[in-house]
């Protein structure tokens, strides 16, 4: 009775183990004061790359405006997938390095977005997300 009952608690475990796991793709890239710094059309560029490898959730700095923000959803990610969204884009409150924000886009099939915060500080502020899986 001893050897079925610890059987079927080991079984329980693994079982759960193989269907309770989900890949998840982040990736982190510098846009260099995107987009007025050379060379142009680098959302086009970016799209190349974001092609190859698919991020579910791709986190963003150097990011300089909302319309910048915009043109990498609709021309980099939107263009392969129309499952990505943003956050809201929330100016940098910091006092040095006003025009560099950060930003998070992400894959509407796998996560959604819960919150977000901004913490300021004295050299540029803290972007916090807090994302679910969708199952």
């Amino acid at each position: 009775m001893k050897k079925n009952s610890l059987f079927l608690i080991v079984f329980i475990f693994l079982l759960q183990g193989l269907f309770g796991q989900n890949t998840l793709k982040t990736m982190v890239y510098n846009l260099l004061e995107f987009p007025s710094a050379p060379p142009a059309n680098r959302q086009l560029i970016l799209k190349d790359i974001l092609t190859e490898f698919l991020p579910d959730l791709l986190m963003v700095n150097e990011l300089e405006s909302e319309p910048g923000a915009d043109l990498l959803l609709n021309e980099s990610l939107l263009s392969i997938s129309n499952h990505y969204a943003r956050a809201t884009f929330a100016p940098n409150q910091s006092s040095s390095f006003q025009n560099l924000n950060q930003m998070v886009f992400f894959n509407t099939d796998k996560l959604t977005l819960i919150d977000e915060e901004l913490f300021e500080t004295t050299v540029r502020d803290i972007n916090h997300y807090t994302f679910g899986s969708i199952q």
